[in-house]
Order: C-alpha cells, then structure tokens, then sequence
C-alpha cells in the first residue's frame, strides 16, 4: 500500500497532509553522545520501533471550537490542536498501530491494519473504514504522537538547520535532545527541539517554537510520552472488533481530500516564490515550500467559503483589505482570497509570514467552481 500521505508540519499541515522525505543528512556529528549525524539517521529509522505509552500534548494555539465554519475545514484543525490531548498509543509498524484520544465525554481512536484505517466515536456511535490514501488530508489526532511528528518535522533538515541541544529525561528515559533551526524567514516557525532514545532513536518529545511574540512563551506546541514501553505489543492488546449495530461507512474521506481529488481548480506552479512540492500527485489543493516554510492552498466553492469566512473574520487581528481577509492562530497563518463573481474563493495556510502570504494571494488563480474526476 503507497504511503503518500504525511503532515506538513504543526501549523501548515492543519489542512493538509503532505509527503517529506524521511532522509537522513550528512550532518555535524557533534554535541550528543552518539552524535547529530547517527542520532538523525536513527531518528528516520525509527518506525519500525515497537512501542507502547500515553503521550500527552499541549497547544496554546486559540483554535475556534464553535460556529458553521468548524464544521468543515476548521474542525479537525480545532480537534488536534486542543489545549490538551491525551493519547494511548500502541505502535506496531507504519502499517499495524492503534491511538485512543481520552477525552472527558469518552474517547475516539484510530486503527490501522490490514490496508485500512478504522476511526470510531464512543460517543456518537460512529464508526468508518478507509482503504485510501490520499495525498492531502486533513490532521487528526494520531499526527501528535512525538515519534511520527519528530521524523517529519526532521525529514528535510540541512546540516546548517541542526544541532544538538542537552539531552533530558522523558517518561523516565535518558534521551539525546537536537534543534531544528529554520533559516528562512519567511517562516512563522523558529526552531524545533526533539528528544529521541540514543539507541533506537525513538522520538519521545518535541516542542515546536514560533518566531517573535508568538514565541515568546515557551513552545506553541509541545508533546511527551509521560508513559513508555519500549517492545513491540502483542497484535491481541490493539486488536478491534466493531461493536455489534454499529454501521460502518465505507471511505468516508475529509473534506480536504475531497477538494483535492474532486475540485477543477488548478493551483499555480509558485506561491510567492516558493515552488509547488514536486513529489505530490497534481490535485486540486496545493503545498509549497521546504521544511519548516509551508503554504497550502485549498480552493472553495461558494458553499464552503461562506462558512469559513465569519471564522477568519473572527480569528485574533483579522484584517480585510483588496487582497482578502488575514488573519493569525499563533504561528498558524490565514489568508482568504477575494471571492469570484460566483463567489469560490481560496483559504491560504500555513507558517508563512503575514507579507509572504499576502504575495501569495496575489498569485492565486480564481477558485473555479467546476469538478473534475477522481484520480
């Protein structure tokens, strides 16, 4: 099965799921015990540690919880980037894993196995099966277990982008600790730190910081095993049945993957100078930029963009101008299109600066309204 879908990063990716190579570079090997280089290859290894633990996350993003817009496109983004999540995780391989979100009203959890992925609601009754694999996806809440965030965030670092950083202890483990810098500062982002396990080079924490006032409190984002078992786990302990008259939806997708595989709308080769990433199938949805510097750019149609734009107009420091409505969620950057006669527009985001993403905006094609087949 082609695993093509990965997050783009903390803030850009909360529209979007996109491939980063997990490459290990040539890097300084110095400042760890085991080095920057060996700890960084290791770390792009590490999917095939088994684990089990209960990790834990926190966000000061102010994501909006309620309102029409939330339903859509905003509502996966308001379920990741909760203040707090806590997460059961049993982790098998990238093909053979559980996540149980703990929640005060009950749980949610996410299976992968047998080429598909099963997501079910205690509450609600819910229950879905997907055999797909898009290329663009909406974040859910498996994205924040540290492992997994720790070898995208790494997956394009340069050597002059990482160094190492004093190792501490995580959920009673010693662990190496190195920086991801971002140099370029069209990026809302300023550095991440991640801690891994030096021998196997598991993943345990990672703090994500923004540049400038946005950061100025500590990270943005951080997440930690507080729990931690090392082995493989018995297929039996995250085996799941489906509750006897629950109804299962069939590849039922986010709306993301939706406008992806069935909008008309073409996307540009360049947003404000940033390349479309090349090692994505040509969709509707477009991603541009490198590492940390990521935009995506989802097109509307007139139902859907209605819906979204009272929350952008809503968000902190909302401004409407000739170019569209900006607007901030930390390091998170919003930026909507103008509408078209018929009223499609496009939602920007991402880490770029409010500048950058105005640019942007100005490369923008109008968001067309007509559909295409599926890929």
């Amino acid at each position: 099965m082609r695993r093509s879908w990965r997050w783009v990063v903390v803030a850009a990716a909360t529209v979007g799921v996109v491939s980063l190579p997990l490459v290990a570079r040539l890097l300084p090997g110095e400042g760890t015990p085991v080095g920057v280089r060996t700890l960084l290859a290791r770390i792009a290894g590490s999917a095939g540690v088994g684990y089990s633990g209960f990790a834990e996350s926190h966000s000061t993003l102010a994501v909006p919880t309620a309102g029409a817009g939330v339903t859509g496109i905003f509502a996966p983004l308001a379920t990741v980037l909760a203040e707090t999540s806590q997460l059961r995780v049993w982790w098998r391989d990238a093909d053979d894993w559980r996540v149980d979100r703990i929640k005060a009203t009950g749980e949610s959890g996410l299976r992968e196995t047998g080429g598909a992925l099963w997501q079910w609601e205690y509450e609600t009754g819910s229950l879905r099966r997907s055999t797909l694999r898009p290329t663009v996806r909406a974040p859910r809440p498996d994205d924040l277990v540290p492992p997994g965030l720790a070898r995208r965030l790494l997956g394009e670092a340069r050597a002059d982008e990482v160094s190492a950083i004093p190792g501490r202890r995580v959920a009673g483990e010693r662990t190496d600790g190195l920086r991801l810098r971002v140099t370029d500062r069209r990026s809302t982002l300023d550095h991440v730190d991640v801690w891994a396990l030096p021998a196997s080079g598991l993943p345990v924490r990672v703090d994500v910081h923004a540049r400038g006032a946005a950061g100025s409190g500590g990270p943005v984002l951080s997440t930690s095993f507080l729990d931690l078992t090392v082995a493989r786990p018995p297929a039996g302990t995250i085996a799941f049945t489906p509750p006897d008259g629950v109804a299962t939806q069939e590849d039922d997708v986010d709306i993301v993957s939706v406008i992806d595989r069935f909008s008309g709308a073409v996307p540009p080769a360049r947003l404000a100078g940033l390349p479309r990433r090349t090692d994505l199938d040509l969709g509707a949805v477009g991603v541009y930029g490198r590492g940390l510097t990521l935009v995506v750019a989802i097109p509307m149609r007139p139902r859907v963009a209605d819906r979204v734009v009272p929350v952008v107009r809503a968000a902190p420091g909302a401004v409407e101008d000739e170019s569209g409505i900006a607007a901030g969620i930390g390091p998170l950057r919003l930026q909507l299109s103008p509408p078209t006669g018929h009223g499609s527009r496009w939602l920007l985001a991402g880490t770029l600066s409010p500048s950058a993403l105005r640019a942007a905006a100005r490369d923008l094609p109008p968001a067309r309204a007509a559909t295409r087949p599926a890929r």
